[in-house]
């Protein structure tokens, strides 16, 4: 659900095939954000700033008249703030194939699409391990101002040590673009995901009293559990575990073309979990990002 650039935007929901033809684009992209609920908790919020620098490559391949390849590799590192153990490297690619029935401004396009996402925890071994996703997608420009996309998707995680964050995730969602002014455009998302969700909760430390109760688990059943220390603190002791949700997220952002090649790309985002049996989280991400192009 990230979207960053206009040149993403366009990757993503409705550039032409003739634009495909273009030679490789690199690109980098900084956010500062902060995090709401980091640990995902019911109750005893942990609330972190964070740094995210990616430097991408993209490169786009004609396979017909009506259709094309999106080929899309980076390598990004994020840094927190207060707990530094979340602090990780990423090596992301993406495979696209476009096909747009009608050519023209306003004809509707469809994507299939393959990514994959290996990850590396500075101190969170149950963190570590890999991602691979898959999604149908669809998009059109129903004016010379607005852009509509929905699309279906499924991601499979897998852990390297334990099984608490080897997860099944499936997903559709809904966007819109609104161009503002020429270089301005604001944009919109809402999404469901469906299958496993991660979540902390105190199990030791000043205030804890044995019970789930003391902090709003009252029926909580989970799949899988481990210790995570990265919250641990004052005596304090937490454990994720994994069980089944139902998440919405909803993301409002505004770009902001500086400069042929550079923008300003601010949001929200506000994410829900409800689990099938257990306590619901909630929490909100705001974010400002600087992103630049090179030919």
């Amino acid at each position: 659900m990230d979207r960053k650039t206009a040149v993403a935007s366009a990757v993503l929901l409705g550039a032409t095939t003739a634009a495909w033809a273009a030679d490789t684009r690199f690109g980098l992209e900084a956010d500062l954000a902060r995090d709401s609920n980091v640990n995902r908790a019911a109750s005893d919020k942990r609330a972190d700033t964070y740094l995210t620098a990616e430097g991408y490559a993209a490169r786009s391949v004609i396979t017909g008249t009506r259709s094309g390849l999106v080929l899309r590799g980076a390598i990004r590192g994020r840094e927190y703030f207060d707990y530094s153990d979340l602090s990780n490297l990423a090596a992301t690619g993406r495979l696209a194939w476009r096909y747009q029935p009608n050519p023209g401004y306003t004809g509707a396009f469809f994507e299939l699409a393959l990514s994959g996402e290996a990850f590396q925890f500075r101190d969170s071994d149950i963190r570590n391990g890999q991602l691979l996703g898959v999604s149908a997608s669809a998009g059109k420009y129903v004016t010379d101002r607005v852009r509509l996309g929905a699309g279906v998707g499924y991601d499979r995680r897998w852990a390297r040590k334990g099984d608490v964050y080897d997860l099944k995730n499936p997903k559709a969602w809904l966007s819109i673009d609104y161009k503002i002014a020429e270089r301005i455009t604001l944009y919109g998302s809402g999404t469901w995901i469906g299958g496993d969700q991660v979540f902390t909760a105190r199990t030791a430390g000043p205030g804890w009293n044995g019970t789930w109760a003391s902090q709003g688990y009252n029926n909580l059943s989970y799949k899988a559990s481990a210790a995570d220390p990265v919250f641990d603190a004052n005596g304090d002791q937490f454990t994720a575990y994994r069980n089944d949700a139902k998440t919405t997220v909803a993301e409002l952002g505004l770009n902001w073309g500086i400069t042929g090649t550079q923008a300003i790309d601010i949001g929200a985002t506000w994410y829900s979990s409800r689990p099938d049996s257990g306590p619901k989280y909630d929490g909100w991400i705001a974010r400002i990002g600087w992103l630049m192009r090179f030919r």
